[in-house]
């Protein structure tokens, strides 16, 4: 009835309960070890040295570098100062700094 073919044999339905079981098992157990992995940082060094190629991609990549919309430069050692204004005590300047 409605797409429910009467004809398909037992063992294919289990065949493909099955995989679809393992599919959401694997997945879950996937998202679960990159999370410990991640969290397993210290906060100062990164836990996955081979990620630095996925984390960020120059766009668009088919233009010169002089017109690309942002870029993938190595400024692990930015630094920013944020000054407020006594009188306001609201934020009046910001200083960023890439090496």
């Amino acid at each position: 009835i409605f797409g429910d073919d009467e004809s398909i044999s037992w063992w294919a339905i289990t065949k493909r309960k099955a995989i679809r079981y393992f599919g959401i098992i694997l997945t879950a157990a996937g998202m679960l070890i990159a999370l410990a992995i991640l969290l397993g940082g210290n906060g100062q060094t990164t836990p996955c040295k081979a990620c630095k190629a996925f984390s960020c991609v120059s766009f668009p990549p088919w233009v010169d570098y002089a017109d690309k919309w942002w870029y993938c430069d190595d400024c692990g050692n930015v630094s920013a100062d944020a000054r407020i204004n006594p009188t306001t005590r609201l934020f009046d300047q910001l200083t960023i700094k890439c090496p």
